[in-house]
């Protein structure tokens, strides 16, 4: 297995005699996550893991799967998506309420029911006797939701055309099945009021996120926010004055998941889409397959061709059904590693990086890794539960370290809600979303560059550096100057706000990595210019 963990933790008898002591293993409540799970057990099936271990099929006992801190309500819809394809592969899985700690924990003490059974805990769905346990917790391997998408990444790697097939597992369902769906979608379908794809026309699904913003909630920084708006009108730009006359194609904007209100009544919307497709039921069908189903439908019937967001797992699951993405994060920000190794023409999407967070709850932090041996610094979102940076000296906002923060403040810093992205991220987010529509809707082509490859690699600040939009004209003509001229004015301005914002906490040797890497980019993009002299000179403030 390509990323494991050896612990230690107590598993029902019937659950260890029935798995090979290797689990994947997740926390019930990381929602976002659940796709890459269930694409890595699809990806890899008990048939493969048998043959990599050369043993006999027909006896071979495939990985199991353990979710923990289960609650009844807010988890079930992740469990059921875990559990529906886990149990058709023959996979055990053990369901439990208890947490990550008392897994692990010294002494297990297990309480029955007066049926005799452990409450909050299922094994493959079923209520489990309390007799099941033994006293004495089980070495297993463990994968995590971060190896998992390793684990997917090193799976395509190796053959890229086990991606053709892994659609169907999002959304596992028998043809019947599928066919009384679409029947259902047709009648209910939130695009029903929506024209499909034209000649010059394609449709972009634009996702709006606010889960940051909900007490406690991961990635404050991630939410949609006012970029939503900015992320429109970059589509608006692309398919106007940046569209050259031979393209000559449009890009039309469907909002998804945004309430009417969010998006002041704007009719363009496929609005909280889960809400007309929550009446559609079938036995033995989760929402999470039905909810994949109807999006990889939609797909296909043409209603929209990309989809455009900020990095969550919803955006992946279209990645993971077969769907061109463009996936927007912060650079540095925690997570970003994960985020990287779904990227490229095998995965059909561009993964975007803007450098000036837009929430203030984003700031900069000791990781909990470390690089070569030294403790290294990452951004993280909201950054309260985390140490003051390695190694560096900037003013600490309270609370320091693992105090918990009194519960108005966590919701008054949250509700301010993301900004705008800042001129620069957003000619960097902008070029991303101009190369998917080069790369995977097929207009050839928007963009021209210094540089060789675009495709299979992040678009951050230094492929921004070296691109322009091609309707602009060739290196050395005047209105490419000056749009160098202006890119590098809106770079130099960011990386000013950077060092003045002391509410981000950024250690100064990152700020110095960023302006040398800045400086050293526009040396090499002027001296290609034949002009040693840079146009504009930066003034430090």
């Amino acid at each position: 297995m390509d990323r494991t963990s050896n612990i230690r933790i107590w598993l029902p008898q019937n659950f260890i005699e029935g798995s090979a002591g290797i689990v994947y293993m997740m926390n019930a409540a990381h929602r976002g996550d659940m796709y890459h799970m269930r694409a890595s057990m699809a990806l890899y099936p008990p048939a493969d893991e048998a043959a990599d271990k050369d043993v006999d099929k027909a006896t071979y006992k495939p990985f199991g799967v353990v979710l923990h801190s289960y609650k009844k309500g807010p988890t079930d819809q992740l469990v059921d998506y875990i559990t529906q394809l886990a149990l058709a592969q023959g996979r055990k899985v053990f369901t439990t309420e208890w947490d990550y700690e008392i897994l692990r924990g010294i002494k297990l003490n297990v309480f029955a029911d007066n049926e005799g059974c452990v409450p909050g805990c299922k094994l493959d769905g079923q209520r489990i006797k309390a007799t099941e346990f033994n006293q004495s917790k089980i070495n297993v391997e463990s994968v995590s939701e971060s190896g998992c998408t390793r684990f997917i990444k090193r799976r395509v790697d190796q053959d890229p055309r086990r991606l053709n097939d892994l659609p169907g597992k999002m959304a596992q369902l028998t043809p019947e099945q599928a066919t009384s769906l679409e029947g259902r979608f047709r009648e209910l379908s939130p695009f029903r009021l929506l024209h499909k794809k034209t000649e010059n026309t394609q449709n972009v699904l634009l996702l709006h996120r606010d889960s940051g913003m909900k007490f406690r909630g991961a990635y404050p920084e991630l939410d949609s926010g006012a970029a939503l708006w900015d992320l429109a009108t970059m589509m608006e730009q692309i398919s106007g004055e940046y569209m050259p006359k031979d393209v000559g194609k449009k890009l039309n904007v469907i909002f998804c998941g945004a309430s009417a209100e969010q998006l002041n009544d704007r009719a363009n919307s496929i609005g909280q889409y889960w809400t007309d497709l929550e009446p559609i039921k079938i036995n033995g069908v989760s929402t999470r397959d039905i909810e994949a189903h109807f999006f990889r439908w939609a797909y296909r019937e043409g209603y929209f061709q990309m989809v455009v967001g900020f990095r969550s797992g919803s955006l992946d699951l279209f990645t993971f059904l077969g769907i061109p993405t463009v996936s927007i994060t912060l650079r540095d920000l925690i997570g970003n590693e994960r985020h990287d190794r779904l990227r490229g023409r095998d995965f059909k999407r561009v993964n975007v990086e803007y450098d000036v967070p837009r929430h203030h709850a984003t700031a900069w932090v000791k990781s909990k890794y470390s690089e070569e041996g030294k403790p290294s610094n990452v951004i993280a979102s909201p950054y309260w539960p985390h140490e003051k940076p390695a190694d560096a000296e900037v003013k600490w906002r309270e609370p320091r370290g693992d105090v918990e923060l009194p519960e108005h403040i966590d919701t008054a810093i949250r509700e301010t809600g993301a900004s705008r992205f800042r001129k620069f991220d957003f000619a960097i987010v902008r070029l991303g979303i101009m190369l998917a529509c080069e790369r995977y809707l097929g207009w050839e082509y928007l963009v021209r560059s210094d540089e060789e490859e675009l495709y299979d690699h992040t678009v951050f600040n230094s492929t921004a550096r070296f691109c322009w939009p091609r309707v602009l004209g060739r290196r050395r003509d005047e209105e490419v100057h000056k749009f160098f001229v202006e890119l590098q004015k809106d770079d130099d301005e960011h990386l000013d706000y950077l060092s003045l914002s002391e509410w981000l906490q950024q250690p100064r040797f990152k700020l110095e990595q960023l302006e040398d890497r800045s400086r050293r980019d526009w040396i090499a993009f002027w001296k290609r210019w034949n002009s040693v002299d840079l146009p504009y000179k930066r003034s430090r403030v």
